[in-house]
């Protein structure tokens, strides 16, 4: 009799363990877009069975104002696989239960990104739906929070990236587009009156100018950025920059949901 007590006991724990859980079998996320045969539903336990990694990420909103986040989820790419997308895919929208959305290219959620740690090594992590996330900005944090829906995380693809006001909350829909991707405008050059070189840009906040003065391609995940931060933030940090005759600088805008710029030249005279 003992035996049976303990067996039925052990079962009941299981039992109530399972129905602890809180994955729920309702839709809560819908993957659609010409990218995919058809329209796509997944439950919070449907992504739990797809993927389930806990993780650390930087995450920047205006330069230096660095967090880092613990978060639990599926990883975008796991998702996507399960909806059987292709190499074809170009971009990826992702939308908020509130109408807000943002696009990006497959390459700023499906490429190589980093968490860079306080002294800014780089850890290669995945773009993330988070169901539990934490953020930290002095230090990482010990425990993902369960959430009630789904927040997109990922990593930076270099060190200045703002990613943070990219990072969709209350996530409820995406869809994937074959679309090309449209290109941003090349910035220009203005000389100020003081001999200092400044670079232009129509929308200066909704893009990074990255740049070098020693005549290589710029590269987000090397080179300098000219707009660190934003105007309504710290706009001291955007600074003309104090070149000697001669340098040659190479700029490129970079944006989230679109093509790269075509690089600009300028040779200080």
């Amino acid at each position: 009799m003992k035996k049976l007590l303990a067996v039925i006991f052990c079962l009941l724990l299981l039992t109530a363990a399972a129905c602890g859980n809180g994955a729920s079998d309702e839709p809560i996320l819908t993957v659609s877009g010409e990218g995919i045969s058809e329209p796509m539903e997944f439950s919070l336990k449907d992504l739990q069975t797809l993927d389930d990694q806990t993780l650390v990420y930087s995450t920047v909103n205006n330069f230096p104002s660095t967090k880092y986040a613990r978060a639990q989820g599926c990883s975008l790419a796991a998702l996507l696989g399960a909806c059987g997308t292709g190499e074809d895919i170009t971009q990826i929208t992702v939308s908020a239960d509130d109408g807000f959305s943002k696009t990006f290219s497959r390459d700023q959620l499906l490429g190589t990104a980093y968490f860079y740690d306080l002294s800014g090594n780089p850890t290669e992590v995945p773009a993330m739906l988070a169901w539990a996330y934490s953020d930290d900005s002095g230090k990482v944090p010990g425990d993902a929070e369960p959430m009630d829906d789904l927040r997109l995380i990922f990593g930076q693809q270099g060190p200045h990236q703002a990613n943070a006001s990219a990072s969709v909350q209350h996530v409820s829909s995406i869809e994937v587009s074959t679309e090309p991707l449209p290109r941003l405008q090349p910035c220009s050059f203005n000389k100020t009156a003081e001999g200092l070189i400044e670079l232009v840009y129509d929308d200066m906040d909704q893009v990074k100018l990255y740049y070098t003065v020693d005549g290589t391609d710029p590269d987000p995940l090397t080179s300098e950025v000219y707009n660190p931060s934003t105007s309504n933030f710290q706009p001291e940090l955007n600074a003309p920059l104090d070149l000697p005759a001669g340098t040659k600088i190479r700029a490129m805008a970079v944006g989230f949901g679109w093509a790269d710029s075509e690089i600009s030249e300028y040779v200080v005279e």
